[in-house]
């Protein structure tokens, strides 16, 4: 009986049928959403801020009592200047002064701070400024890291008072990226003054990137060449920069040989160019050529796109495909209208062996069809290639070709828009696909997708297929293919 008793007394039932105490639960909320704050700002080490920075900012948001970050806890500070215009006033001018004011508060107030990434578009000569106190004061305590883009009309000035300001050589962000934009307005409001200014922010800022792609000739006035000399412009970048992508500017094939020459002072790591093979210049490319296949080169990405000219093509062909022979630095190599590789088969003979390269992009002509089953080879032997890209070679379909798709079982990434695969062809290369099953992300012609093809419900690997006719189909490849900074 007594522990029948015991039993009872102890039931949860009555319990349950008690009244719930509101003051005991909004205290064990607060506990809980204080530890939960706690948690989130121990989590949050970076502070991202989009446009103009105010005292607002820093007081009310920040030191609130309930502001999801800790001045104890922040280690990066990524600070995005977002300006659509580089027409500058005196507000504008009294706005930068107190913007740095703030962020030169706010710095002081982060005791873990390591990193401040500065991203700024169209600056003006406020913003520069900006950059260079920060410079100043913060580099080398500090790592520093500028995100640049000038584009657009306007008055761009570099500060000419950096040395007043105590600015040397060992005052210098630790990367910066510098995207130039059309520049007709600018020339039309400064003209050749521009150029000493931009060459005295490449000295001080010794930029590691330096993104020339949308620097091009079109209906708002010249390119950036025709302004500022490509071999005045390579002078001022030596011993920093190490990624260039110059677009469609054609550089001088003995400029090129420099670059990629890490021997002659510079350790270019990236570089996307035209080029212009030719009679007279044929000494210059077998110079490259020999560079590149005797690994005195840094080189790691190889972008080339080939302005066809009459010529005899195994003079170009030959020596370019002997590179992949011996060549131990290229892991991504893109060429855009090589055609002049077709003439030989050493070229696909060298990549069946190839044992860095990972990203092949051979597009625009540059397989022919006689040459397909040597590319099919390459696609059969090859594993180290991940990322694949052959669009625009209207190639049509082979027994070899589907094997290659069937055989190789490392490629991630397909793109074979824009050639001549009828839809019988189609439907045998999604079969093909389908049972190496790699690939996760597959770059397709309009009228290729049959949504009831055994491919696109079967496969365990794809994650994403792409159309021809998508508006955002150019952002799909560049994520997949390349880097944001280099090839955007």
């Amino acid at each position: 009986m007594e522990i029948n008793n015991s039993y009872t007394i102890r039931h949860p039932i009555e319990k349950r049928k008690e009244s719930i105490n509101h003051s005991e639960l909004i205290n064990g909320i607060a506990l809980v959403s204080r530890w939960w704050l706690h948690v989130v700002r121990q989590s949050r080490t970076n502070l991202v801020i989009k446009g103009p920075l105010e005292y607002s900012f820093l007081h009310d948001t920040l030191q609130s009592d309930y502001s999801i970050y800790s001045f104890n806890n922040i280690q990066v500070l990524d600070w995005q200047v977002l300006h659509k215009s580089n027409k500058t006033s005196n507000v504008q001018s009294n706005k930068y002064k107190e913007e740095f004011k703030v962020v030169d508060q706010l710095i002081q107030l982060l005791p873990q701070l390591k990193i401040v990434h500065y991203t700024c578009e169209n600056a003006p000569v406020e913003a520069s400024n900006t950059i260079v106190e920060m410079i100043r004061l913060y580099s080398p305590q500090l790592e520093i890291n500028i995100d640049l883009s000038i584009n657009g009309v306007g008055v761009f000035k570099w500060p000419l008072q950096q040395q007043q300001t105590g600015s040397s050589n060992n005052n210098k962000p630790n990367h910066t990226v510098i995207r130039i934009g059309q520049l007709f307005g600018v020339y039309q409001y400064e003209g050749e003054t521009f150029t000493k200014s931009f060459y005295q922010m490449l000295d001080m800022l010794k930029p590691s990137i330096l993104n020339l792609c949308c620097s091009q000739n079109n209906e708002n006035g010249p390119s950036f060449d025709q302004h500022v000399p490509i071999d005045e412009l390579i002078a001022h970048l030596s011993g920093s920069i190490k990624h260039i992508n110059f677009g469609d500017t054609f550089i001088k094939l003995s400029t090129l040989s420099r670059l990629v020459n890490c021997t002659k002072g510079y350790g270019l790591e990236s570089i996307r160019t035209v080029v212009i093979p030719h009679n007279h210049n044929i000494a210059n490319w077998n110079e490259i050529c020999s560079t590149l296949s005797s690994n005195n080169t840094r080189v790691k990405r190889l972008d080339l796109k080939r302005v066809n000219l009459p010529m005899a093509c195994d003079m170009v062909g030959e020596p370019f495909a002997s590179i992949w022979a011996t060549n131990t630095t290229v892991e991504f190599l893109r060429l855009t209208h090589f055609d002049c590789i077709g003439t030989t088969s050493l070229f696909y003979t060298n990549l069946c062996h190839n044992q860095t390269i990972t990203k092949l992009m051979l597009t625009h002509g540059t397989i022919q069809q006689s040459h397909l089953a040597e590319f099919s080879l390459v696609l059969s032997s090859n594993t180290n290639i991940v990322h694949l890209d052959i669009n625009s070679n209207y190639l049509q379909s082979t027994k070899e070709l589907v094997n290659a798709f069937k055989t190789n079982k490392s490629i991630r990434v397909l793109n074979i828009m824009n050639n001549q695969f009828t839809n019988n062809a189609s439907a045998i290369i999604s079969e093909a696909l389908l049972e190496s099953d790699t690939v996760q992300y597959l770059f397709l012609d309009r009228d290729w997708i049959n949504p009831n093809q055994k491919y696109f419900k079967q496969s365990k690997s794809l994650k994403e297929y792409y159309q021809e006719c998508e508006p955002t189909l150019s952002n799909h490849i560049d994520e997949c293919f390349f880097d944001r900074f280099l090839f955007d």
